[in-house]
């Protein structure tokens, strides 16, 4: 979750990193529900989904993830010499990890 619209990537049937955090904590039978919620128009999935998302803490996980990944990302550009190039990549992580919040 990079700060993405819910449901651009679930229109295209392209699994998320929420639902498969929602996937991988749910039972099979909740599974199963979950997978159905997928067949059916973009927009009524999405508003399916929102609850198990906020159930799992799906959201949350995936931003911290993106903040973790980020943190890593900017502490070994220490490891470059200073340069324009360096700090921009240091800005691409910080806005990335920002736009998600």
């Amino acid at each position: 979750m990079a700060g993405k619209s819910l449901g651009t990537d679930l229109a295209k049937h392209r699994p998320t990193l929420p639902l498969i955090r929602c996937l991988e904590l749910a039972s099979e039978a909740e599974r199963r529900e979950l997978l159905a919620l997928l067949d059916r128009p973009a927009a009524e999935g999405r508003a399916a989904l929102a609850p198990w998302f906020e159930r799992f803490g799906a959201l949350g996980y995936a931003r911290q993830l993106a903040q973790d990944y980020a943190h890593r990302a900017a502490e070994r550009l220490q490891a470059l010499p200073a340069s324009p190039a360096r700090e921009a990549l240091h800005r691409v992580a910080v806005l990335l990890v920002d736009r998600a919040q």
